[in-house]
Formats: structure tokens, C-alpha cells, sequence
């Protein structure tokens, strides 16, 4: 397969700048055009899969088949708001404790939740602590179930056994879309592609060739 990995909006090489959905999908749409015109597989994880779904519902013809991980939770009502509030207490924590020491803690603790991770790449692609908070609240009272109910082509989620707010919200996305498939990664919190990364591109390639 050819693989395209480009960086979202606030992330990586566009770490200077802020995170939108709009913009991240217009790059996405972008790119896809560009190097693949019949279209592309399109898989993401958390952040990644909520902006996979944003481009299959006003791209459809650009998306020929969806993996998407962790993003099975509407960013409505309670969870919305603590996701919010997650990303508020980043902010604070980056103000009292200076954006570098706030730094070199998330490498630590990411090193430790997640060792199966390519870190070298994560390391080398940058890091931007305000890039969570300004995608929570860039998609905070956003639905994105309905819009993608326009889309019609083949969808595979997967979710981490333990990540609840997803597996939470698993079974509306699973009543929008009967014909999806589902896969759970045993004994797995949130960030499966990090977690097993091995299991993971299995998946993705084993959609492909279907």
C-alpha cells in the first residue's frame, strides 16, 4: 500500500498553529485529491477518527472505506464537558508550571502508558501541549454520527476495552450504522494504535485488501 501520514493541524510540522476541524479536513481532502483522486482508506484513532469521520460526511467520494478508533463518544452533554474540563486544567497546569516542565512530564508518563509506541517518531514529529485543549474545544457540542449517516461506504470501529466513554457510546453508533464492524482490544484503555501498533496496521491492511 502507499501510506499518507500527514500531520493535523497543531500537530507536528503545523504545530505552530492552532487545531480546526475545518482546516483539518480541508488538508486532508487536500492531500487525498492530490495524491489518490479515485480516493483513499482513511483510518484515524481519537483525534485522528473524529477527523476521519468529518471528511467522509462532507467528502464522501474522497473515502472509500473508514477505520475509525476511539471516537465513538458524541462530544456532547457530560462527556463534552469533561473533556473540556481536561483541557482547561492542561492550561492551567502549562501556566503555573511553565509549557517545558509540562513538556518533559507528558513525555514520561506517554513513554510509560504507551511502550509499544514508535516514541523516536512521536519525539522527532514534535509536540504541542495546547493542542489538546484546542481540540476539545474545537469539537465540544459537535454530533458526528448524523453527518456521517450520508456516508455509504465501509466502516470498521475499534475501541479499547477499557476506554469507557467510547465503549459507552459504541452502541448508538453501532444502531446508526448496522453494517459497520466492530473490533475490541482486549485489556486496552484509549489509544489503541499506540498501545498495539502492530495489531493495528494488521487491521488497517486486512481492511484494505477487503
Amino acid at each position: 500500500f502507499t501510506v499518507l501520514t500527514p500531520d493535523l493541524p497543531g500537530h507536528g510540522t503545523g504545530r505552530t498553529g492552532p487545531f480546526s476541524l475545518e482546516q483539518a479536513v480541508t488538508q486532508a481532502a487536500a492531500l487525498i485529491q492530490q495524491a489518490s483522486p479515485g480516493g483513499a482508506i482513511v483510518a484515524g484513532d481519537s483525534l485522528g477518527g473524529y477527523t476521519a469521520m468529518a471528511l467522509a460526511a462532507t467528502h464522501p467520494t474522497l473515502v472509500r472505506g473508514l477505520v475509525l478508533a476511539g471516537c465513538t463518544a458524541e462530544f456532547t452533554g457530560l462527556f463534552g464537558w469533561t473533556a473540556r474540563a481536561g483541557g482547561f486544567l492542561t492550561s492551567v497546569l502549562t501556566a503555573m508550571l511553565g509549557p517545558e516542565r509540562v513538556l518533559a512530564k507528558t513525555l514520561t508518563q506517554v513513554a510509560k502508558i504507551f511502550p509499544q509506541a514508535p516514541m523516536e517518531a512521536i519525539l522527532a514529529g514534535g509536540l504541542n501541549i495546547g493542542a489538546r485543549r484546542e481540540a476539545v474545544s474545537d469539537l465540544a457540542g459537535r454530533r458526528f454520527i448524523e453527518p456521517l449517516i450520508r456516508y455509504q461506504g465501509p466502516i470498521l470501529f475499534v475501541n479499547g476495552e477499557q476506554d469507557q466513554p467510547n465503549r459507552n457510546g459504541e452502541p448508538a453508533f453501532r444502531r446508526a450504522f448496522p453494517r459497520a464492524n466492530l473490533v475490541v482490544f482486549e485489556g486496552s484503555p484509549h489509544g489503541v494504535s499506540l498501545r498495539d501498533p502492530a495489531r493495528f496496521a494488521t487491521l488497517v491492511g486486512e481492511f484494505a485488501r477487503r
